[in-house]
Parts: structure tokens; C-alpha cells; sequence
């Protein structure tokens, strides 16, 4: 893994909601978490680790816990409170991913207690789910601070400083990127890394790249959402005693309400470039996630790759042929329209139109292997302009990664490469695409 002679201000917000789960939790997530830290171990770096949503904190709405202070830690030290928190059975799980609120109190200690320049801090985020914000009536008391109550789910609606309804479009589409462009004019780097969670899927890394993901957004980045919202919709159900003897209750928020939203073009999540920045670990294995977290905890663009100038973010899935390559093909189409944007910007008023050809399954050097095509064409204003089409190759091989190669259109019908170098299969694969077959319906 990567490290750094100098050393950094650092904090790690970390997932602690039940898209995650206590097993996860408890488990994989603290062991990359030791991984984390070893990779700037011996860099006189300051680490601090906040968990979203937290715990018995009233005064922010339970939205987060600063659990392990921003400080420099001598190695046993830090690896003893995660350890801690390995036995905190109140750590985990919540019912939201508030991230606003997580990424102000990040940019609230780097101004506290942050040593460092402030282009020498990094804030990562290790998540398997997208942000949302809290119900208010589950977490808020009469001691929450407005500005975090405000953050929270209500109804009637809660409404922000500029008098914006707090809906669950608003949260995810302006909130949350509202904070993290505080962070980010602050100088700090902003990482997002997306890991499996309990129901073993990886979160689309589009939302954190800026682009609209396929299930919940339209290519032209319309999104929906839905949540329930608490206020006059919701009800406190019979004290009970539990099984710890305690005596509690449950509030049920009731039903939910769906809201639309238009993404707003080129204004990502992570720090630029995205790509970099929106990363994706498809296994809880140490040999697998090794080089990812080394580019999340080294300073950018130190750890970049040259690879990685010419890909996207489809080149983060991977090949599974389980269940008829059902996960990877989901992975690719979540990931379809940020390919797309990745070299045809979006605006305003124009996008990409990502249409995707058939899957054609075969092999690789006699691997179980699937390709298929993503074509990118450009729309304005809802129509399709003259523009040059451009495709995207995807091949993935079960097992490994998938890989990209970008093509243009010959008017003529022919095919060329792009002003993007290609050629980045591996030698060892003499056929780029795998030899066809019919594919399984």
C-alpha cells in the first residue's frame, strides 16, 4: 500500500446505518478500517473517525458521534479503539445516512483541532448506501441545535436557510452537496469509498460522481425518491419492556411520500477529478480493496494511476457469472449514464443518452467472461443533435474487474479509437471480447 513522508489531517466517516448491518459492522468494517489506518502508519498523520448516524447526541439530532478524536494516535493506540468500537454494541446500526451533517462536523474539527494546511486534509467515507437524513421526531430533542433539526425529515416539511423544503430530493440532491462544497472550497479532498452491505450490493458511485444512476434517476437526471417523514404522518406506538428489561417504544413514521428532483450537472459529491475520488469495493477481501484504499488515503494525485485516466466508473465492476451475471450487469447499468457523462459532459440543457446493446456471453483465455456495449449519444433539449456518437466496449471476465474501451462512430459506419487511448487489455488476453455465444435469457 501507499504512504506519504508528510504527514495529513485525516478523518474517516464511516457507515454505521442498517444498510451496513451489525455482522458487516462488527466485522469486515472495522477490519478495513485497521487497513485504512495502516496505510498512512508511520506518517505523523492526525486521524479521527466519526460515525454516521450516532448515538445518544441530542444536541445534533443524533446525526453523528466524533467517536475517535482528531489527533495524532501512536499505532497500538488506534488500533485499540477501533478494536473498542468493535465491542460498542451501541455503535451500530441506525436508520439514516445523514452525510450533510457528517461532513460539517468534518470541516467544524478540521477548524478546531486540524494541524495541518488545509490542502493537506482528507475526509474518506466508507458507506454501502446513499444519504438520508434523520426523522426528527426519532432523534431530536428539545436541546437540538436548529441548524441540524432543520437537517431532519419533518411534516409539514422542515425548510433549510434559504427556505427550501427539507425532502428526501432535497437532502440527497442539495444538502449534502451544499456541505461537501464547503468542505471541498476549504481545500480538504473529499473520498467516498462504496462497499457491499447487508444485502450485499454496492451503492452506485454515480450519485457521489455527480451523474444519475439508473435506478431512481432518467438519463436527462430526473431523480425520485422515497421516505416516510414523521410530523403529522407519524405516531408513537405502547411502552414496552424489552428484552434488556428497559422500557421503551417504537415510533413508526408513517407512510411514506415520494419527490422529483433534477440533478444539478458537474457538481459532484467527491472532490475532483471523480473519478479518483468515487471509488468502489466489490468484495470484503484485504488482497482486493488493497490498491483502493491506497488511492483513498494517499494524497491525490500522488496515488493515481495512469490507468485510471482513461476509464470510468464501469471499470470499478466486477465479473461475477453467478446468477447469470446478474450483479455485474446491474453494476453496469447503475454505472451507465456517469460512462456516458464521463465523455460527453452533461449541462443544462444537453446530455448523453446511454443505450446498451445485448450482453453477448463467452470466454476469455477459457474464463466465463460477458461483453456488451453502452452507445453514448448526445441529446439537447430533448432531442438527438448531429453530434458524433461515441460507444463504450465493456468487457468483464469473471472474478476481475471489469475493462473499458472507448470508440468513436465513422459516419460512414466504421469504428475508430477515440482521442482516448485504448489498448489497456491485458497482453495476456489475445481476444479483447469474448468469443459469442448465446447468451441465457
Amino acid at each position: 500500500m501507499c504512504s506519504s513522508a508528510g504527514g495529513r489531517d485525516i478523518i474517516i466517516v464511516v457507515d454505521a446505518s442498517d444498510a451496513v448491518g451489525e455482522e458487516i459492522f462488527y466485522g469486515k468494517m472495522i477490519d478495513m478500517l485497521h487497513d485504512l489506518y495502516c496505510t498512512i502508519e508511520g506518517t505523523n498523520s492526525r486521524v479521527g473517525l466519526i460515525l454516521l448516524p450516532g448515538s445518544s447526541n441530542p444536541y445534533v439530532c443524533d446525526a453523528y458521534t466524533s467517536y475517535i478524536p482528531l489527533q495524532q494516535h501512536t499505532s497500538d493506540s488506534f488500533h485499540a479503539r477501533l478494536e473498542a468500537l468493535r465491542n460498542d454494541t451501541g455503535a451500530c446500526c441506525g436508520k439514516s445516512v445523514p452525510l450533510a451533517q457528517g461532513l460539517r462536523a468534518a470541516h467544524g474539527l478540521f477548524r478546531d483541532f486540524g494541524a495541518y494546511p488545509a490542502n493537506e486534509r482528507s475526509v474518506v467515507f466508507v458507506t454501502a448506501s446513499h444519504p438520508s437524513t434523520p426523522v426528527e421526531e426519532e432523534t431530536c430533542l428539545f436541546v437540538s441545535l436548529p441548524e441540524f433539526r432543520r437537517m431532519t425529515r419533518d411534516h409539514p416539511f422542515n425548510v433549510d436557510d434559504n427556505g427550501e423544503k427539507m425532502t428526501a430530493c432535497h437532502y440527497k440532491m442539495r444538502a449534502v452537496h451544499v456541505a461537501a462544497g464547503e468542505l471541498k472550497l476549504s481545500g480538504a479532498r473529499l473520498s467516498v469509498v462504496a462497499v457491499p452491505g447487508a444485502n450485499g450490493r454496492v451503492p452506485s458511485s454515480a450519485y457521489y460522481a455527480g451523474s444519475p444512476w439508473s435506478s431512481r434517476c432518467h438519463g436527462d437526471g430526473n431523480c425520485s425518491f422515497t421516505a416516510p417523514y414523521g410530523g403529522d404522518r407519524g405516531h408513537w406506538g405502547p411502552w414496552y419492556t424489552d428484552v434488556d428489561g428497559a422500557v421503551t417504544r417504537e415510533y413508526d413514521a408513517g407512510a411514506p411520500l415520494e419527490c422529483h428532483i433534477n440533478l444539478r450537472p458537474g457538481v459532484p459529491v467527491v472532490s475532483k477529478p471523480a473519478l479518483t475520488n468515487a471509488l468502489r469495493v466489490n468484495a470484503w477481501d484485504p488482497r482486493a480493496y488493497a490498491d483502493t484504499l491506497a488511492v483513498a488515503m494517499c494524497p491525490a494525485p500522488a496515488c493515481v494511476t495512469g490507468a485510471l485516466s482513461n476509464a470510468t466508473l464501469v471499470d470499478g465492476c466486477v465479473g461475477d457469472a453467478d446468477d447469470a451475471w446478474s450483479t455485474t450487469k446491474r453494476c453496469i447499468s447503475d454505472e451507465s449514464f456517469a460512462a456516458c457523462d464521463r465523455i460527453i459532459p452533461r449541462n443544462e440543457t444537453c446530455h448523453a443518452v446511454a443505450i446498451q446493446e445485448p450482453v453477448v456471453i463467452g470466454t476469455v483465455e477459457d474464463v466465463p467472461a460477458m461483453s456488451t456495449s453502452l452507445e453514448c449519444r448526445h441529446k439537447c433539449a430533448g432531442a438527438f443533435t448531429p453530434t458524433r456518437a461515441k460507444t463504450i466496449r465493456v468487457v468483464c471476465v469473471h472474478g476481475g474487474a471489469c475493462d473499458t474501451d472507448i470508440i468513436d462512430h465513422d459516419p460512414n459506419g466504421s469504428y475508430y479509437p477515440a482521442h482516448y487511448p485504448t489498448s489497456r487489455y491485458p497482453a495476456r488476453y489475445p481476444a479483447r471480447y469474448p468469443a459469442r455465444s448465446p447468451a441465457k435469457p
